[in-house]
């Protein structure tokens, strides 16, 4: 999937039905920022020792380097800093370590290439409020450092590197969230059903999984509930194809009004619709599925396709996490539902007693 072949971005979760962000990695941000200041600190070092003519502030310019490696250090161990001061440092912090660089260091032209570090910076890992501040830091720190560089042409070239930085940050700051955004609709593809918008057999079975094993954690119990439009065959037969769409539709409707903030739902294939419960016993599970069992009949009886579903009820509880134990609990309890006569919910006992059932 793109989230392991792209390590320096994260997916954060939003919702348990496959709500998903992605957030640049601060850790990264961090390790970057400490190369980018040794290697400040290594110019700077080079340029004191360097026999050629030099007129910079040679004293300054040891002084700097010792702060840019001290800072690189306390990037490199401060894994465990609070996330702002990471970003502080990187971000508007880069800003202004170049622009000290840019008053004490001669030629300082060649100087002026090292605000592309900050700006792809910016760029990539900044926000949109962080951009502006550190415009603006940029801006202000820059005019202090011409200033007291004692430039020859200050305005044009304020100007021009103004320009320049200003440049790489928007455009980077646009293709990056272009990509992402790619990125997330391919993320949405491949883990939601075209159909329903609901989550895909694939990322259901990953919630399932995930919820059991924070129920194995916690000891509380989790339910799956299996549905299965009646007769789904016979709507095709006298609605068409467009008519069963707009069935199963209905359903996923019903479902994702139905499901908690905790809870997952998923198309599992076909007509059939999966609902996970975490927290939920056999009572609590029940009770959901009788009422979305009810709803689906009320919504479908204000449109020309009249619907009903059969459902299968299952409990895992604490002490075992067995995602096809519980699904295959769960479809026995439906086909005995179906062969009863449909439009009912059959309720299968616990895999393993829950001890905070309902």
């Amino acid at each position: 999937m793109l989230r392991s072949r792209l390590p320096h971005l994260r997916v954060v979760p939003t919702t348990p039905d496959g709500g998903f962000r992605w957030t640049r990695d601060t850790d990264v941000l961090r390790r970057l920022t400490a190369l980018g200041y040794l290697i400040g600190a290594s110019t700077a070092f080079l340029s004191i020792v360097t026999p050629d003519p030099d007129p910079s502030d040679h004293r300054a310019l040891l002084i700097l380097a010792v702060l840019e490696v001290a800072i690189a250090g306390v990037l490199v161990f401060g894994g465990g800093l609070p996330d702002a001061v990471i970003r502080a440092i990187c971000l508007p912090g880069a800003v202004v370590f170049t622009s000290v660089a840019v008053a004490v260091a001669k030629p300082a032209e060649v100087v002026l290439l090292f605000y592309l570090w900050p700006a792809l910076q910016v760029g990539y890992f900044g926000s949109r409020r962080e951009a502006r501040v550190c415009l603006g830091v940029f801006a202000i720190s820059l005019a202090v450092a011409l200033h007291l560089g004692d430039w020859q042409v200050p305005l044009i070239t304020y100007v021009v590197t103004m320009d320049v930085m200003l440049l790489a940050t928007v455009v980077l700051y646009i293709l990056t969230r272009r990509t992402e955004r790619l990125m997330e609709e391919l993320e949405s593809a491949a883990t939601h059903d075209d159909l329903t918008g609901l989550l895909n057999r694939r990322a259901l079975t990953a919630a399932l999984d995930r919820e059991l094993r924070r129920a194995q954690e916690t000891g509380t119990p989790v339910s799956l509930v299996l549905f299965d439009l009646d007769h789904f065959k016979q709507i095709n037969d006298q609605h068409g194809h467009a008519g069963g769409d707009d069935a199963l539709r209905l359903v996923a409707e019903v479902l994702r009004g139905t499901a908690g903030e905790l809870d997952a739902v998923g198309r599992h294939g076909g007509e059939e619709f999966v609902l996970v419960l975490p927290g939920r016993g056999l009572r609590d599970a029940s009770a959901i599925a009788q009422r979305v069992a009810s709803t689906i009949e009320e919504r479908s009886s204000e449109t020309p396709i009249a619907m009903s579903t059969s459902a299968g009820v299952a409990t895992c509880g604490p002490g075992r996490r067995d995602a096809d134990a519980l699904m295959a609990a769960a479809d026995h309890a439906l086909y005995a539902a179906k062969a009863a006569g449909r439009r009912r919910v059959y309720v299968a006992p616990d895999i393993v007693p829950a001890r905070a059932a309902a």
